[in-house]
């Protein structure tokens, strides 16, 4: 995707900064909301893993090519599981769960939407069905204070 012209700032696809915007969600509740960190229950839901592979591209396009389409992968999935862990630290792991489809060889490409609503509900059922008591013990056995909006600054 081309990257955007916001303000005089070029904003790029947010995978490359964020694969896992656990953090980001996380540090910016606990800064804008007066919520103890236990108090923090995170449900983190990610969208599987592809299974790495060296296609056809990567075998002929030499170091250079192989080298940096490796560590790209690598990094994001080092950005991701490192977001999990700082959470898991910050809240405590029994605080935050993750539910993430298995890794697959081939992926769903974000453009094919044909196969997206062919595929993914199966995934989903699974999922909710392999989770769902996990879910109900952390975030459905206790009643929440109501939602109070933070005043205007």
């Amino acid at each position: 995707y081309p990257a955007v012209d916001d303000d005089g700032y070029v904003m790029i696809d947010g995978g490359v900064w964020a694969n896992n915007p656990i953090m980001n969600a996380l540090v910016d509740a606990l800064a804008c909301y007066d919520v103890p960190r236990e108090n923090v229950r995170i449900l983190s839901i990610g969208t599987g893993e592809a299974t790495f592979t060296v296609d056809k591209a990567a075998r002929i396009g030499g170091a250079g090519h192989w080298a940096f389409l490796r560590a790209f992968k690598a990094a994001g999935r080092a950005q991701s599981k490192n977001a999990l862990g700082q959470a898991y630290l910050l809240v405590g792991k029994n605080n935050v769960l993750r539910i993430d489809p298995p890794e697959s060889p081939t992926p769903i490409d974000l453009d094919d939407a044909a196969r997206a609503l062919r595929e993914l509900p199966l995934v989903a059922r699974s999922l909710v069905e392999g989770s769902g008591h996990q879910v109900e013990t952390i975030f459905l056995c206790d009643k929440a204070e109501d939602f109070v909006r933070c005043p205007a600054v």
